[in-house]
């Protein structure tokens, strides 16, 4: 009986303490309180809020093309200084949809399925002309898979009649059809390597423990590859030269497949998939990047194992996700023109000269930098003491805008003349919002936009975007931070 009657005590205090009201919210003297946007603030610009989408280097690393996650794309060539310079990025707009880089054309590789028939567009990356045709299937076939590879096209195609699958490819630049291929495969099951150079046909099915590969740059037969049950389909790379295939075992080890010798089976690489890039663009070397930030290349044909360059944490940012895997997109390397191209922290590609791991450049770079704000708070309203008003001057590059803008701190922050005195009440979950719009001089439109957001009560430090207002929003979305100036 006491033991029934102690737990139910306990299971009393537990539920009290799950329904345990958060702290009250702070007082704030206002506006003299360091938290209250009053005086002179320092807006520091962190980076590019869009972050990257994609990127392509060509396989010489002379030429660079960015696609963000919002505007407009951008491209880049080497230059005589050892930099790299912007250049005209108009021809890479609008390849949206089964876009990659093509190492055999140096180009990038847009396809798109409509109807019947499939448009390639080929746009080379040191700004030749670029390349467009249409392939059209022929009659009473279905198009079930369709990709790039090796300077072709290549499409799955299944009869309407009989059911039965083949494959077939063309030249991409000249449209001439140049072989077709029968066989039976689950489009499921399909993979294509990074670089196009393999493709992959998986039955995961238990009893069957072979894969089925074909290299798009020696069209010809099928070959089968004897594997484990233990395997997985989610790593399917080659090496530039079609000879080591990489692949993936249910444990999330990676193993290694000449294909020039398929007697000597899989053997483990030894590295987590967690961790795995692709192979460099011009070399049998596996990129990975571990979770300290280390980027590392393994030669799968010599063993040799080496360190391209070591990330700092504000470089990595947030792309090493939990359990050390690093999120998309990869990095490439170009291992003959020692450059590694790494997506890092701010919305960057940065790219490093492997061979002394300095960094040649991170781009796009930063049209803004920083900026200086002079603000004077209001109090609204005695009756809602979270939340004030502010205004003042926004000094950016070179021209002072008008800004004005309203804080709401609701359950964060109780704002209050510093001559009263008012009795801290427990309320909701905190929250800090501030937004303010700025206009340059003479303009009845805002230039920019600023939002800031907070979670904690106790903060000095704010951060949020900067977003331009005149048509070019996307391309100029950037997050910031804002503290008091120093010289305050």
């Amino acid at each position: 009986m006491r033991i029934a009657i102690r737990l139910l005590i306990l299971s009393a205090l537990l539920a009290l303490s799950a329904c345990r009201l958060p702290p009250p919210a702070a007082i704030v003297d206002f506006p003299d309180d360091p938290r209250v946007l009053h005086g002179n603030w320092e807006l520091t610009v962190r980076g590019r809020a869009e972050g990257i989408d994609t990127f392509h280097l060509s396989q010489d690393a002379a030429n660079l093309v960015i696609y963000p996650g919002a505007g407009s794309v951008r491209a880049y060539r080497a230059d005589d200084q050892g930099g790299y310079s912007l250049t005209d990025a108009s021809a890479f707009e609008g390849l949206t949809y089964h876009r990659r880089y093509d190492p055999a054309l140096d180009a990038v590789v847009a396809l798109y399925y409509s109807g019947s028939t499939i448009r390639v567009n080929v746009v080379p990356m040191d700004g030749s002309p670029s390349s467009r045709r249409v392939f059209a299937p022929p009659s009473g076939f279905a198009v079930e898979r369709y990709f790039a590879g090796s300077g072709r096209v290549f499409a799955v195609l299944r009869s309407r009649t009989s059911g039965e699958t083949e494959l077939r490819w063309w030249d991409s630049l000249t449209g001439v059809h140049e072989g077709t291929v029968q066989g039976s495969w689950n489009v499921d099951g399909l993979r294509v390597s990074s670089n196009g150079r393999l493709v992959v046909f998986w039955n995961l099915a238990p009893q069957v423990s072979s894969v089925q590969v074909f290299d798009t740059a020696l069209p010809g037969e099928f070959k089968s590859v004897e594997l484990s049950s233990c395997r997985s389909s989610d790593v399917s790379e080659v090496s530039p030269d079609g000879r080591w295939f990489v692949f993936e075992d249910c444990l999330s080890n990676l193993l290694l497949v000449d294909l020039t010798d398929l007697a000597a089976g899989a053997s483990p690489l030894r590295v987590k998939r967690g961790a795995i890039a692709m192979f460099a663009l011009d070399s049998p070397e596996i990129v990975r990047i571990d979770r300290e930030g280390v980027v590392h290349a393994l030669d799968v044909e010599t063993g040799a194992a080496r360190i391209l360059t070591r990330l700092t944490a504000t470089e990595a940012g947030r792309h090493i996700l939990e359990g050390g895997a690093w999120h998309e997109p990869r990095p490439v390397f170009v291992s003959s023109a020692a450059v590694l191209a790494v997506p890092t922290g701010g919305g960057h590609v940065t790219l490093v000269d492997t061979d002394d791991e300095t960094r040649i450049a991170a781009l796009p770079q930063l049209e803004l930098e920083r900026a200086e704000l002079q603000l004077e708070a209001t109090l609204d309203s005695p009756l809602r003491e979270h939340r004030y008003s502010f205004a003042g001057t926004l000094h950016l590059d070179g021209v002072q805008y008008r800004i004005e803008g309203i804080v709401d701190a609701y359950g964060f922050h109780k704002y209050v003349p510093t001559d009263e005195s008012v009795t801290p009440q427990f309320s909701g979950a905190p929250y800090f919002r501030a937004d303010a719009e700025a206009w340059a001089p003479g303009a009845a439109d805002p230039s920019y936009s600023l939002r800031l957001m907070g979670f904690d009560r106790y903060a000095t430090v704010y951060y949020g975007g900067l977003l331009r207002r005149d048509g070019q929003g996307a391309d100029h979305n950037f997050s910031v931070e804002i503290q008091r100036s120093t010289a305050d």
